[in-house]
């Protein structure tokens, strides 16, 4: 293996250098998962729901489940996953631009 794509180094493969360290600095390519609800659900049961998210990925025993996977946790609000999507789409709409790519 090469390289990884993560921002940091992968606590299963510590030896194995990122992208950015070998020279590409803004190829830092990371899968993530979240929760969603309906644009019409009120805010209340977001932030419940949100709550309800952060206290189970928070446990032990979801934590240790990840770790064999090399995946870890980072607990999110519904505000900074908005901005992350955000942020997302800006990023891959010009890869994809710039590539070419076309709906078939």
């Amino acid at each position: 293996m090469l390289a990884t794509s993560g921002q940091v180094r992968s606590s299963l493969m510590p030896d194995i250098p990122t992208l950015a360290e070998q020279g590409y600095p803004d190829l830092v390519v990371q899968e993530w998962f979240a929760v969603f609800m309906l644009r019409s659900v009120p805010s209340p049961r977001v932030d419940a729901g949100a709550q309800a998210v952060r206290l189970a990925t928070a446990r032990p025993e979801f934590v240790a489940a990840l770790k064999p996977l090399g995946m870890t946790t980072a607990i999110s609000t519904p505000a900074a996953l908005a901005a992350r999507i955000a942020r997302e789409q800006r990023v891959w709409a010009r890869l994809v631009l710039a590539a070419g790519i076309r709906v078939e």
